[in-house]
């Protein structure tokens, strides 16, 4: 495999833009691979300086620059505003959080959906402009230089706020060479980048469907279903002010099982439990099993805060969010991007040659298992109210352990 300038094979590359955030040369620019993935491409301006490489957060000589923390602090978080509370993928810790450390000045960055769809890192000023900043986009974000405009904010003196990938926020702290007091830095339970490719494909394939313009797409909504909300439904909303909600929509499940995910996503050094953020943010997966009295699907967020700056962040949620302190390992036993990288799928090669000849929700239907007795009996059980979910569960679990 050949290797990048800055010094990792191009199938190890996330596309963060770390190195086009600091090329002195303005040399580094981004094209699509084969499946839709940002790649950089190195023009003769280089003068082999090798900042990009040590800024690099694939790089695994740059591991050791960096500050891995076992979580001081583990809890369930559920906002107190119904408004944030519907407006967010999970519990609504981001805006939470966002309302205590910010003021009218502070400077945030985040992944927003740009007018074509593409994500971006973008930056906002103040908590009255963040609404484009919340809710989970499953999408490798198009490069920019957000680590080097975030730096050029703090030499100012702004507060930062920086929400991201593990990943992205490493390379933020390659950047600026170490922490500063005026950043406060989160991360979230990443299951890996989806192609920008497949994901635009899809709402183009969806617009035809509908015969009208898709202008908004929710990858998380909170829907009700029988007696539950369901944790995997998509919105669509269209330029009529209509809107569709799809329940078990197809292009999650593409994603789940990896289909259409970056390769470096499998690899990834940062799916564990020492993290490098201030704040870990995650669903809060199977907190029934431990709270009956709370629910993932309407949204509960497990907050993880791993630095003294974060602990001093959380205990100020107290006022605006039911908070409660949890165990590690109980509450990250569902989520595996905390404890080890997503699985890269054997499928993965079938379903980009299926997309050259059929569209995206074909190639997926036909990669995914044929159903069974057994997902029959759990599609029902989910439905189920979660009281008669945990019973039925410790029932099938006490048998068991007869045997």
């Amino acid at each position: 495999m050949d290797k990048l300038k800055t010094g990792i094979g191009i199938e190890d590359c996330s596309g963060c833009g770390a190195c086009q955030s600091v090329c002195p040369q303005k040399c580094v620019s981004f094209e699509k691979d084969q499946y839709g993935f940002n790649k950089p491409k190195f023009s003769d301006k280089c003068v082999d300086c090798g900042l990009c490489a040590r800024s690099c957060p694939q790089n695994a000589a740059n591991l050791s620059r960096l500050e891995f923390k076992r979580p001081e602090g583990v809890y369930s978080a559920v906002s107190k505003s119904a408004e944030i509370l519907a407006e967010s993928s999970s519990g609504g810790a981001f805006s939470e959080i966002a309302k205590v450390f910010c003021d009218d000045e502070t400077v945030i960055f985040g992944a927003a959906f740009d007018g074509d769809f593409s994500v971006k890192i973008d930056c906002v000023e103040g908590l009255n402009n963040i609404a484009p900043l919340r809710k989970s986009k499953y999408v490798q974000p198009e490069p920019n230089i957000a680590h080097a405009r975030a730096k050029e904010f703090l030499k100012k003196g702004r507060r930062v706020l920086y929400a991201g990938t593990p990943c992205q926020i490493a390379a933020l702290r390659l950047v600026l060479g170490g922490d500063n007091p005026n950043l406060l830095t989160l991360d979230f339970s990443c299951h890996g980048f989806g192609s920008p490719m497949v994901f635009r494909r899809y709402i183009e394939e969806k617009q035809r469907e509908f015969s009208k313009k898709i202008v908004g797409f929710s990858f998380r909504e909170k829907a009700r279903r029988g007696f539950n909300y369901s944790v995997t439904s998509t919105a669509f909303l269209f330029e009529d002010g209509s809107r569709v909600v799809n329940f078990k929509d197809i292009l999650y499940k593409g994603f789940v099982r990896a289909f259409f995910k970056c390769d470096a996503c499998s690899k990834c050094p940062y799916a564990r439990g020492e993290r490098i953020s201030d704040i870990t943010m995650a669903d809060f997966w199977g907190i029934e099993f431990m709270d009956s009295s709370l629910q993932a699907g309407k949204g509960v967020s497990l907050v993880l805060a791993n630095t003294k700056k974060g602990m001093e962040i959380v205990e100020k949620l107290k006022d605006s969010m039911s908070i409660k302190e949890r165990e590690f390992s109980p509450s990250v036993k569902k989520n595996t991007p905390l404890i080890s990288p997503v699985k890269a799928s054997p499928f993965r090669e079938r379903f980009f040659e299926s997309i050259k000849t059929d569209t995206v929700e074909n190639s997926i239907r036909k990669l995914l298992p044929p159903k069974t007795l057994k997902s029959h009996i759990l599609r029902i059980f989910y439905l189920l109210p979660v009281r008669m979910q945990i019973a039925m569960t410790k029932f099938v679990r006490g048998l068991a352990r007869r045997k």
